[in-house]
C-alpha cells in the first residue's frame, strides 16, 4: 500500500495533460493548510524542480530545535538494518526527510515518483526480507535515495530546513 500511492500519483500525473505547474503528494493525515502551499512558489518555474521537507518529530529527531538524524535513533535505525544500514552511515547525522509531504513541478515530480516507485518494485522483488514492506517503509527508502542523489541534487532537488518552505511535516 505504501508503494501504490506513489505508483498511482505517478500514472494520474502523467495522464493529466494540463498539469504542468506544481503538485504535493502529501498524506492527508499529516496536514493542516493554513494557506495555498503553492503561493510562494514561483507559478512560472518549468524546470524539474523538487522540494522535500526536513522532520522535527520526537521519533525522527532529537530535540525539536535541532536536526534529527536518519540513523541515530532507536526507530529509524529499526527500519534500515535490513535492507540499507551500511548505506545510511555515511548519512547518519542528517536530518530525516518526510515521504508526507514532497512538492514538485510535474517534471520535478514525474522524476521523484519514479525513481522512488522502481527502487520500490526492486525492493519488493529482492531477496532481502528487510528491503519489504512493512520492514521497510517509504519514508526510509525515499532518505536512501534522496541521500544517495537518487533524485538529483541542488538546484533541482533541494531539502527545506524544518520550520521553512511552503509546508511544515
Amino acid at each position: 500500500l505504501e508503494a501504490a500511492r506513489f505508483a498511482l500519483a505517478a500514472r494520474w500525473l502523467e495522464a493529466c495533460a494540463g498539469c504542468t505547474g506544481w503538485s504535493l503528494v502529501l498524506d492527508t493525515r499529516d496536514v493542516l493548510f493554513q494557506a495555498h502551499p503553492f503561493a510562494q512558489l514561483d507559478p512560472r518555474l518549468k524546470g524539474g524542480v523538487l522540494l522535500l521537507v526536513e522532520e522535527a518529530h520526537p521519533n525522527t529527531s532529537f530535540p525539536l530545535h535541532g536536526r534529527g538524524s536518519v540513523y541515530m535513533n532507536r526507530f529509524s535505525r529499526g527500519r534500515t538494518v535490513g535492507c540499507y544500514a551500511k548505506g545510511f552511515l555515511p548519512h547518519a547525522h542528517k536530518p530525516v526527510i518526510c515521504s508526507g509531504t514532497v512538492i514538485g513541478t510535474s517534471a520535478g515530480m514525474a522524476r521523484f515518483l519514479a525513481v522512488l516507485v522502481g527502487e520500490m518494485r526492486a525492493n519488493s522483488r529482492g531477496e532481502k526480507g528487510g528491503c519489504k514492506s512493512p520492514a521497510l517503509t517509504d519514508q526510509w527508502t525515499m532518505n536512501y535515495l534522496f541521500y544517495h542523489g537518487r533524485f538529483g541534487g541542488p538546484p533541482s532537488t533541494l531539502a527545506l530546513p524544518y520550520g521553512t518552505g511552503p509546508v511544515l511535516t
